[in-house]
This record gives C-alpha cells, sequence and structure tokens, in this order.
C-alpha cells in the first residue's frame, strides 16, 4: 500500500498492525525460510507485511522495484522484480501462467540469486486464480526447487487451493484489524509524523469505509485520510455513490423502465472504471442483510444470489456486467416480494 503517513519503506518493527507469528521471523536467515502462504481479505495489509518481512530478512532494496516484460511464444508478461526477488499477479497472466511457468520461471529458479549466494524469491499474488490442474502442476514446480527458490502466496481465497499444495507452506492468516486497533495505528502515525487531524474527521472516515464493508479496508482507509492531509477535504468515493444510487434503486417499490435504465447506465459506469465487481456484490449484500436483518429468509435468498453471481463473474471472461445485471434484476424480483409481503 501507497501510504505517505506510515514510514517508507517499513520493516516489521516499523508496523503497528503486524500479525504476532510473523515477529518471530526477524531473526531468520533466509535460507531458512519456509515458503509462505498469507491468507486475508482486500486490504487487511497482506502486501504491507509481506514486504516488510522481506525487508526485515533482506534490506530496503526489497522496495526498490522494476518494471520487467518478456516475451514468450509471442505473448508478453509484465511482472515487477527487485535484487532479491520477483512479484507476480496471475491476473495478469491468466491462460497463459503455464507458458510463463515452463519457459521462464523454471529457468530463473534453477539456480540459486548469484549476487548473494541466497534462493531467490517468488512473491506471487491471487495464486487462487489457477486452475486446479495447474495448482497441481505448481505442487511438484516447487519441490524440485526447494533449495533455490522460496515461495510467498498471497491469496484471498484459500479453500479452492489443493491441500497437497498448501502442506507445502506455513500458513499466516491476516485478519482485518478492529476499528480500535485501527485508530491506534492512525493516532501513532500521525504523532510520528506530527500531522494533526481531528478525530471526528478520521472517524467520519471510518464511518464511512464500514458502511459498504464487512471489514474495514485499510488501503482505501489510508488512501481517504492522504487525500485529507493533502487537500483538506475528505474524499467523494464515486464508487460507493454507484452503490447508493443501486441501493435506491433496488428498494423502489415503483420499479419502471427507467429505474432499469438507470441501474443499466450505473453498472456500465462500473464496468467502464474498471470497479471491483466483488467489492460491488458484497456490499450490497451487507447493506440489504442489515436492513433486512429480522427476515431470515430474504437473507438466505440475498446470500444464494451473492454466491452465484460470485461464482459466475470468477468465470467470466470479460463480459461481466452481463452477469451483474442479472444479479441485480434478481435482486429487485426479491426485494419487490418482500415489499409485497410487508403490504399484504
Amino acid at each position: 500500500m501507497d501510504i505517505s503517513i506510515i514510514k517508507d519503506e517499513p520493516n516489521l518493527e516499523d508496523l503497528d498492525l503486524v500479525n504476532k507469528k510473523l515477529i518471530h521471523f526477524k531473526s531468520l536467515n533466509i535460507n531458512d525460510l519456509p515458503n509462505l502462504l498469507f491468507k486475508g481479505v482486500s486490504g487487511s495489509g497482506k502486501t504491507t507485511q509481506i514486504n516488510a518481512l522481506l525487508c526485515t530478512l533482506l534490506d530496503k532494496r526489497i522496495y526498490k522495484l522494476t518494471n520487467r516484460k518478456v516475451e514468450i511464444d509471442k505473448k508478453e508478461f509484465k511482472f515487477l522484480s527487485s535484487i532479491f526477488h520477483l512479484e507476480i499477479d496471475i491476473c495478469d497472466f491468466i491462460g497463459n501462467e503455464k507458458i510463463f511457468f515452463n519457459y521462464y520461471l523454471k529457468d530463473y529458479i534453477s539456480s540459486m540469486n548469484i549476487g548473494f549466494e541466497i534462493p531467490k524469491i517468488i512473491y506471487i499474488k491471487n495464486i487462487d486464480k489457477l486452475s486446479n490442474q495447474v495448482l497441481l502442476y505448481f505442487r511438484k514446480f516447487i519441490e524440485n526447487y526447494s533449495k533455490t527458490a522460496k515461495f510467498i502466496f498471497e491469496v484471498k481465497n484459500i479453500n479452492i487451493l489443493p491441500e497437497p499444495l498448501i502442506s507445502r507452506f506455513l500458513i499466516f492468516f491476516i485478519k482485518s484489524p478492529t476499528r480500535d486497533e485501527i485508530l491506534t495505528c492512525i493516532n501513532s502515525q500521525l504523532k510520528k509524523n506530527k500531522i494533526k487531524i481531528s478525530k471526528s474527521i478520521v472517524l467520519k472516515i471510518l464511518d464511512t469505509e464500514i458502511r459498504y464493508n464487512i471489514y474495514y479496508n485499510l488501503k482505501n482507509i489510508f488512501i481517504q485520510l492522504n487525500y485529507y492531509i493533502f487537500t483538506n477535504e475528505i474524499l467523494n468515493n464515486n464508487f460507493y455513490d454507484l452503490i447508493d444510487h443501486i441501493i435506491k434503486i433496488v428498494n423502489n417499490k415503483n420499479i419502471n423502465f427507467k429505474s432499469l435504465f438507470l441501474l443499466k447506465s450505473y453498472l456500465e459506469k462500473i464496468f467502464i472504471n474498471c470497479y471491483d465487481c466483488n467489492h460491488l456484490i458484497y456490499s450490497v449484500n451487507y447493506i440489504l442483510s442489515k436492513k433486512n436483518k429480522d427476515n431470515e429468509n430474504y437473507i438466505i435468498k440475498l446470500n444464494s444470489l451473492t454466491i452465484d453471481c460470485e461464482n459466475d463473474l470468477s468465470k467470466s471472461t470479460g463480459k461481466y456486467i452481463i452477469h451483474l445485471e442479472k444479479y441485480f434484476l434478481k435482486i429487485i424480483n426479491l426485494t419487490k416480494s418482500l415489499n409485497l409481503k410487508n403490504n399484504s
């Protein structure tokens, strides 16, 4: 996370929010580092803690990243690298990942880091996006190069990873911090950096964030804090504005053609701006569940629709707006049936 009020290029000791078990690794020799798997929701601090760990075990040059680009079989692959490691996002490789593994990564990790005589570090994000077949293939890949490479995985959903692969990793669950933990962290960083922000502003940012999420997203919170530091204004989140508009349509008892046209236009804006669709459906689910918390049957059906949409989105090849339209039409019908029952 690019958080200006937090110390640049932090190591583990610089972090106010860190997994306590991770602290035990600060004196570990990099050669003895096991393969690590970090799981947690978006914005929980996985990336920050992984980088802080590598900075502690190696040095600050872990943060000096270079954009890399290789062409294999007329296909272009982009990733990041430092003098110690590669940082790869599987989302950028979907459909061609095996080509990259076989014709680039295999050769890259076949030897130690010559400059430092240590294993090469391969940090992979969104490994859960790979098919089960490729994941099992990757397990053998890891085993064959255990002496020359150490792997760090970052995932949101560990449940779809095969057990034979998981068994090769030490797992860290990075939980979303509580409100009190976040406030303590913010106050600590503001004090260190001699920055003044009123408590009411900080609380307003936190309250806005939790309205649209089941948990606090650290990345969103610190983006808003940074924006306030630079502008003295609270950031207007257009994505949250769109969610509010969509919720208003869904809750409207008198749906008409104009409402549906507006809904389609809002979803098109989400598509055009590449907003996180999973975040959208989770936020809508969360807000509607809170509104109808006493109706267990409604919540069960709503959760079922959300899970179905999530599965459709995960299999989507880019036309995900179709799945969103279907999802919201079904929610409108569900909410309409609820309104009819309440009025009868």
